[in-house]
């Protein structure tokens, strides 16, 4: 593959870079269906028997990572695009890929945009530079309010002008959020129950100090891959269909 313009841009704009069909849709199909029969054996069973809070994000897939179930990733568009953007030594090639990554619908409640678990995965070296990459693979169709990841868009242009590079995710909230009342309401915990925030953050966005920031939600089709600069901030959402999110997630260290 070959990344346009539009694409570097976009990942250096933004923080994040979509590749449709970046894996196989045969392959994604194949890992999903794996996650599931995995899931349902004695072993996945008796660990989240032993943790009932993992209801909702199902556990104990290690044994699955181990076996290269999800290896199919290395032969796919995901480390070419990696090759392109960062040079083919300037990231670390895991040795498996993918931490598997479910979210059951545990409630009837109406989908809200959460106001807890925002952070980022790393902050930026003391030069601003992005010191990993996190890759997220949809491996079951992920519809709009279907636990998708949410994504802050443009934010790790914020944590690298006034954030640090020794503090993250409460220390770093805390100082974007002095910056602007669009932030801090976005992780308030007593967030005003006047503002529309689905409207607000995911369709409306603002711009903070001449950066356009707005709420993504991760959505796509089996094989579709994100690519998310580590130093954006992020969170998990709750899932209020029936479908489970079914995902991949690895971090990346980068070197430029």
């Amino acid at each position: 593959m070959l990344l346009t313009q539009k694409q570097r841009d976009a990942f250096d704009d933004d923080g994040l870079l979509r590749l449709e069909g970046a894996i196989p849709r045969a392959d994604a199909n194949r890992m999903a269906e794996r996650i599931r029969a995995f899931l349902a054996t004695e072993e996945a069973i008796r660990h989240n028997g032993e943790h009932e809070y993992l209801a909702e994000h199902p556990g104990g897939c290690q044994p699955l990572k181990r076996s290269g179930v999800f290896d199919a990733v290395l032969d796919s568009a995901v480390p070419v695009a990696l090759d392109e953007l960062f040079g083919a030594d300037g990231w670390k090639h895991p040795r498996h890929w993918g931490n598997p990554a479910v979210t059951n619908r545990v409630s009837e409640a109406p989908w809200e945009l959460p106001t807890d678990g925002w952070h980022v995965d790393s902050t930026p070296d003391e030069g601003g530079r992005s010191r990993s990459v996190t890759v997220f693979i949809v491996l079951a169709e992920l519809r709009p309010r279907g636990g998708g990841t949410l994504i802050l868009s443009g934010s790790h242009r914020l944590v690298r002008e006034y954030g640090r590079h020794d503090v993250k995710n409460r220390e770093q909230r805390k100082l974007l959020g002095g910056r602007d009342p669009w932030l801090a309401e976005l992780w308030s915990r007593q967030p005003d129950p006047a503002i529309e925030r689905r409207k607000r953050y995911l369709e409306e966005g603002s711009v903070v100090d001449g950066v356009p920031l707005r709420v993504l939600e991760v959505t796509g089709q089996p094989g579709d891959t994100y690519l998310m600069r580590a130093d954006t901030f992020h969170t998990v959402a709750p899932n209020a269909l029936d479908q489970p999110r079914m995902m991949l997630i690895k971090g990346v260290p980068v070197s430029a």
